[in-house]
Formats: C-alpha cells, structure tokens, sequence
C-alpha cells in the first residue's frame, strides 16, 4: 500500500499543473483511482501465493497470482509513465513559456 500511496501522491501532484479540462488532468484522476486497484491486485496476489506456499496445489492459485500481477504491474507502468511523460511535457512546457 505504501507504493500505491507514493504514487498516488506524485500522480495527484502532476495532476495538479493541468488545467481541469485538458486530457492530461483526466488521465491522471482516473490513474490516481487505479493505482489503488493495483494495490488491490497486490494483495490479492499475495493471497494467492500463500495458498500455494501453504500447499495447496491448484492451478486456480496460479492463475489469479499471474492475472493479478500482470494488472498491478501494468497498472504500475501506466502510472509511472504518465508521471514521468507529462512531468517532461509540463517542464518544456514552462521553459518555453519563461523564455
């Protein structure tokens, strides 16, 4: 959860440089409310890892562990992506403007 927070908080502070009705500003509120999904997913993973550990042997456990992961971490990666995209555009973007 700590993650999803700290990426909550930049996403929420990139966000905050866009005007309310561009793209970039839509982008980022519905990735804010994702990243949290993502730490659901996480947890949910995390569960079904400690069924298998635990020994259950069903290959149920392994595919939600593997659908799981493959959301939060594209979740993730979305995210992260568009921090660091639209922190590079708002950077040029103000350079620009100060020149």
């Amino acid at each position: 959860m700590v993650y999803s927070s700290f990426i909550a908080v930049w996403i929420g502070r990139v966000r905050a440089n866009y005007s309310r009705s561009s793209l970039g500003y839509r982008v980022g509120k519905i990735l804010g409310v994702l990243i949290f999904v993502a730490a659901l997913m996480d947890v949910t993973e995390n569960l079904a890892l400690l069924r298998i550990l635990g020994g259950n042997e069903h290959q149920i456990w392994a595919s939600v562990a593997f659908f799981c992961a493959s959301i939060k971490f594209g979740l993730i990666g979305l995210s992260l992506l568009y921090i660091l995209l639209s922190g590079a555009y708002l950077f040029l973007r103000k350079r620009r403007t100060a020149i």
